[in-house]
């Protein structure tokens, strides 16, 4: 599933992003596309982090 663009009105961007879990996850998508991994540990498996 592709990442969609940037919404480019308050309307859609309202739409898009209703909570704050919503936004969250966009955002670690756009910085993690394929999973988090630590420098360190770039040969194990990727795994995404818990929430703060």
């Amino acid at each position: 599933m592709g990442m969609k663009e940037y919404p480019m009105t308050f309307r859609e961007f309202t739409k898009q992003f209703a909570t704050e879990e919503q936004c969250r996850d966009y955002l670690y998508k756009l910085r993690f596309p394929d999973g988090f991994c630590a420098p360190s540990a770039a040969t194990r498996k990727r795994e995404k982090l818990g929430k703060p």
